[in-house]
């Protein structure tokens, strides 16, 4: 499989309000350039409020393929999309969930 990453996002947690109540969330990711330090926990420079259920060992890096945009453009009427749109880190492309598995291993090169 050959999948091309299209942007790296990283982000701090923020206050933001969700159905009138004040929650925190790492959601909120800017698009960076150059090369970024993938730790055990997280990317350097990132962050996750609720670590429960986002960052550590297991869950270090939020990918989500580009390949499904079209479709969720049409259903939420935006368009063009933020970057890092669901909150993740990676935004790939040619990368489709059927084709990863827990366990999956991955590697980059620099270009």
């Amino acid at each position: 499989m050959k999948a091309k990453i299209l942007e790296v996002c990283v982000g701090k947690p923020r206050d933001m309000i969700v159905n009138g109540q004040t929650e925190r969330s790492g959601i909120h990711k800017s698009p960076i350039t150059g090369s970024v330090a993938l730790g055990l926990a997280k990317l350097a420079g990132d962050g996750q409020a609720n670590l429960k259920y986002h960052g550590g060992r297991e869950k270090a890096v939020y990918v989500y393929s580009a390949d499904y945009y079209p479709d969720w453009q049409r259903v939420l009427g935006k368009d063009p999309l933020e970057p890092s749109q669901f909150g993740q880190n990676l935004t790939v492309d040619g990368f489709p969930d059927e084709a990863v598995h827990i366990g999956d291993r991955f590697a980059s090169g620099l270009r």
